[in-house]
């Protein structure tokens, strides 16, 4: 506001210094002069706006009361955790130590999934999404780089550099209506990891594809791109791994899949319903 007034005195002399010096000459270059210094404040003020309103702009496509990422990513995470704890209580001899075999970790993509947490937290601290607040914040909480846009279209664009030196790239998207997100992350240009949820009846489908250890020869590592599937509906759900795929899986992103058809044909499953589990782990059937 006191740029702004600035401006508008500013430009009330220039049109008065007009007004009274054509008749003289010297009067004239003086005031071409500064009217050339006050028209490049002028456009410095413009460009400084525009940024401000696209700033604004990007701030009000998104927030308006509803569920931010961040909401819907931690309700997604309380159902898998209510489910994982619940098969670890039950010490299956062959799903409680098979149990990583079909699973990814958090901790194994934390820097791919911690801005999950972070987007939408300006709703929580200002009542509502400023995209500014929420640069600030994965700046100090993600990368010092961190810089966050936001398209209706194409949803959120997430940069920044990693402890390690990589240059990450985060693709997110999340609707609403049906309570799903898509990440997608390129490491220093190359494509890394694609993660998908979405709500179902009683809980949430999802699924990744990224590179994986499948197993081992002479102790050293042998991996291949792996696509994982998983059902959380309380302590009922199913989770699954798909070995040397060639392609993703088909997008769950808006679309929730069928639970008792979604991990048909994976090379390592297993299933919980009422308490019972079936399934195929490492050869072992059960």
């Amino acid at each position: 506001m006191n740029k702004l007034f600035i401006l508008i005195i500013t430009l009330a002399m220039v049109f008065s210094i007009a007004a009274c010096g054509k008749s003289d000459t010297t009067g004239s270059s003086l005031q071409s002069g500064e009217k050339t210094g006050q028209e490049e404040i002028a456009q410095a003020e413009q460009q400084n706006q525009q940024k401000q309103t696209e700033q604004s702009k990007d701030s009000a496509e998104v927030g308006g009361g509803q569920k931010m990422v961040n909401q819907s990513f931690g309700a997604f995470k309380e159902v898998r955790t209510k489910f994982n704890d619940y098969v670890v209580d039950q010490e299956h001899e062959i799903v409680g130590p098979g149990l990583p075999t079909v699973s990814v970790f958090d901790a194994n993509i934390f820097d791919y999934v911690l801005p999950l947490d972070f987007i939408g937290l300006s709703v929580d601290t200002t009542g509502k999404f400023d995209i500014a607040t929420e640069n600030q914040m994965l700046k100090q909480g993600w990368a010092n780089d961190a810089q966050l846009t936001y398209d209706e279209a194409t949803g959120y664009l997430l940069t920044g550099t990693n402890s390690q030196g990589n240059k990450l790239e985060l693709k997110i998207k999340y609707d609403e209506k049906t309570d799903s997100l898509r990440l997608e992350v390129y490491k220093d240009g190359v494509f890394d990891l694609l993660f998908e949820y979405v709500a179902i009846d009683g809980g949430y489908a999802a699924q990744y594809h990224l590179e994986s250890i499948i197993g081992h020869e002479n102790f050293t590592p042998i991996t291949a791109l792996c696509n994982y599937k998983m059902i959380y509906k309380g302590t009922d759900g199913s989770m699954a791994r798909y070995d040397k795929v060639s392609s993703e899986p088909v997008s769950i992103f808006g679309s929730p899949p069928d639970p008792k058809s979604f991990i048909d044909g994976a090379t390592h499953w297993f299933t919980v319903s009422n308490g019972q589990f079936t399934g195929s782990i490492d050869g072992k059937e059960f």
